[in-house]
């Protein structure tokens, strides 16, 4: 276990705890909206449609979503320019190269984050006893 330096400066634990609450009831959020969402579209496709006597009503939209991998793009590209010049395999080769020097020069944009992670002096339990008291605050909109 490592020794506190009576310099170490500490956040505040029940800031600290409530953070990672919240982030642990994003996560279940998410994971039930992704679920729900299938199950309106199932609905959805059997013909069943919203009631319309609640404060909310839920619709189907049609859309689009662009899957365009601008990357894997950018290689078949160098791969088609270098084509003209050398057999296909060496071609794939020489993108492949180009892009990796590309990246290489570019370097990557440093960005600060936060994870919750697990204490594990707890055994595991964290995300029990997280789960258990965020299902106890449903009375109050949890």
């Amino acid at each position: 276990m490592k020794k506190l330096k009576t310099s170490d400066k500490f956040l505040d634990q029940d800031l600290v705890t409530e953070f990672g609450e919240f982030r642990a009831l994003e996560t279940k959020i998410k994971k039930w909206l992704d679920q729900v969402r299938e199950e309106f579209l199932d609905r959805f496709a059997e013909g069943f449609i919203c009631p319309d006597g609640g404060p909310y009503l839920i619709v189907k939209e049609f859309g689009s979503q662009s899957n365009v991998c601008w990357r894997d793009e950018f290689l078949a590209h160098l791969v088609r320019e270098l084509e003209k010049e050398v057999p296909r395999d060496r071609a794939e080769k020489g993108a492949a190269n180009k892009l990796a020097q590309i990246e290489k020069r570019r370097g990557r944009t440093p960005i600060d984050r936060i994870a919750v992670k697990p204490n594990p002096a707890f055994n595991g339990a964290v995300m029990r006893a997280i789960v258990k008291k965020l299902d106890a605050r449903r009375e109050r909109g949890f």
